[in-house]
């Protein structure tokens, strides 16, 4: 007769729910481009300040010195711009059973036209996320991150419909994010106030 080792099996069990309650997603960590044209393969850029065009690979620049996303915001030009990633991984087409994504950044500041380094609101930061049914959930306005100038910061966004709202289509939030087509990060800033700022991004992850 065999005898089954209850204990075993007791700490098996743990430690897998231990690893399923700290896991984390790595969306996006920029390693895998090799140069600028290969990261621009996988990102769309839009909006009225981001007529600088798609990020740039930042070798070195990102947390704890690995690769990072160049993004320019060009307020001179307008309120918004967006960065999407189109070609996710299968493994981040849902984020269902996911409470938050977080995203190092680091803001640099240059003076514009009016010699101004900062605007005169400061630049927000939303995470929006669209459905495969054309479905757009976004952070709500309330909850939008407000990253420092010339420090590197957590970006922290909940994944709930409490902190995000549709802003397209009818979609649930529960159906869109379980069946993703792309993910996008929004900044924002409510005036045109004569400067630009380049933001570092890396380390996209999905937090349980």
């Amino acid at each position: 007769m065999k005898h089954i080792n209850y204990i075993t099996i007791l700490l098996a069990l743990t430690a897998l729910t231990a690893t399923s309650l700290n896991a984390e997603l790595v969306i996006e960590d920029f390693e895998s481009y090799i140069d600028t044209s290969s990261l621009q393969a996988d990102v769309f850029s839009f909006g009225s300040a981001a007529q600088a065009g798609k990020p740039s690979l930042a070798v070195g620049l990102g947390e704890n010195d690995s690769n990072a996303a160049c993004f320019n915001l060009t307020w001179e030009t307008g309120n918004n711009a967006n960065l999407s990633f189109i070609n996710l991984s299968p493994n981040t087409q849902s984020l269902s059973g996911y409470a938050e994504v977080t995203v190092f950044i680091y803001i640099e500041a240059f003076p514009g036209a009016s010699g101004l380094t900062e605007g005169s609101a400061p630049t927000i930061a939303k995470l929006a996320i669209e459905g495969d049914d054309g479905s757009i959930w976004q952070t709500r306005s309330v909850k939008a991150e407000r990253p420092p100038v010339d420090s590197s910061y957590k970006l922290r966004f909940r994944l709930s419909p409490s902190d995000m709202e549709r802003v397209e289509g009818t979609g649930s939030f529960k159906k869109s994010i379980a069946s993703i087509k792309n993910i996008r990060i929004r900044f924002e800033n409510s005036r045109r106030s004569g400067f630009r700022q380049d933001a570092y991004i890396d380390s996209i992850t999905a937090v349980q």
